[in-house]
């Protein structure tokens, strides 16, 4: 699978007769769930119906390349600053607030808000502005067939520094409901400014008990599926590292 290829396979654009893996229409929910901190994500994805698919920690590698090319499609997309926008669930949005950084890919649009968010709860309204350094990729500027140009797309690269600022909600973006009917939780601006500096620990791999964790969610796997996730954070640290090196 070549950069572009990865990127339409996180997009949705799969082998639907494929194997478990590559007919994954919805693996962005995965592969993002699998960089973030500890595992209230993965609960919040299953409380909105989003299965999470364990194959890929039995292919890890190829996970990784995934990753990989993702990133690769970033480094080669040369941008001025940008103005997106990103609605985040609340949960994931205390976890980019705490860490500091988005702990996963983002996918962002250059057209404003929707009006509503059915698949989403306790909405926060990011106003981002993406830097000249930013990891990043405007889709419809790569991908020749891309279908949704009406979303005006960007995608933005994990683990890199961010600045939030939180602010009153706006009157014009009050009316906005969530999958319950509800407003929005919060509206924040946010810059990203560089890559992180830091390197998350290295641990010992237990892809079987990590396998059965995101299955189950059984709490006896928990502390082996937290390890392969570090490695996998670490991993795709150190490559964003190399490469710019």
């Amino acid at each position: 699978m070549n950069n572009l290829d990865c990127l339409k396979f996180y997009e949705g654009d799969v082998d639907k007769n494929g194997d478990e893996f590559l007919s994954d229409e919805k693996a962005y929910v995965t592969l993002n769930s699998l960089l973030m901190p500890g595992v209230e994500t993965e609960k919040a994805r299953l409380s909105e119906g989003r299965k999470l698919n364990s194959v890929f920690l039995k292919e890890i590698d190829e996970t990784l390349k995934i990753y990989y090319g993702l990133l690769n499609n970033m480094f080669d997309f040369d941008h001025d600053i940008m103005h997106v926008y990103r609605v985040e669930r609340r949960v994931d949005y205390e976890i980019f607030k705490k860490e500091g950084v988005f702990t996963s890919f983002i996918s962002t649009s250059e057209k404003g808000f929707l009006k509503s968010y059915q698949d989403k709860f306790d909405l926060v309204l990011m106003d981002i502005t993406i830097s000249k350094k930013t990891l990043c990729v405007r889709l419809q500027d790569v991908l020749d067939d891309y279908k949704k140009n009406d979303e005006a797309e960007v995608l933005i690269g994990p683990y890199q520094k961010i600045m939030i600022e939180e602010l009153p909600l706006p009157d014009e973006l009050s009316n906005i409901k969530d999958g319950k009917g509800h407003k929005p939780y919060l509206y924040c601006k946010v810059l990203i400014e560089d890559i992180d500096d830091c390197l998350l620990p290295k641990n010992d791999l237990d892809l079987n008990n990590s396998i059965n964790y995101l299955d189950t969610l059984k709490e006896e796997y928990k502390d082996a599926y937290l390890n392969t996730k570090k490695i996998i954070h670490n991993k795709v640290i150190e490559y964003i590292k190399q490469k710019r090196r």
